[in-house]
């Protein structure tokens, strides 16, 4: 019976991991599709810069379809609660 309710734990903490793990961010591979779809949306307005497409990535990789989109030029990309951060240059 122990064993039991031991294996009942084990599973449990598994999938609760798992589960907080898909609701995380996207990998790097994903989060650099997206942005390269940003990219592509946004580059003739001339305000999605190098660093805006570096931006893009981490909050992608941090927070996924999360990711806030703070329009101005250049666009700055964060999660809910993170202030982007100030790029010497731009």
């Amino acid at each position: 019976m122990k064993l039991r309710s031991a294996m009942y734990v084990v599973s449990f903490v598994a999938l609760s991991a798992l589960g907080a793990a898909a609701c995380g961010g996207f990998s790097t591979e994903d989060a650099e599709a997206r942005c390269t779809q940003e990219l592509d949306a946004r580059e003739a307005s001339g305000c999605f810069t190098n660093s805006s497409f570096q931006e893009c990535v981490a909050a992608f990789e941090e927070c996924g379809d999360d990711a806030l989109i703070e329009e101005g030029c250049p666009i700055h990309y964060s999660c809910e609660g993170s202030e982007p951060e100030e790029t010497a240059g731009e």
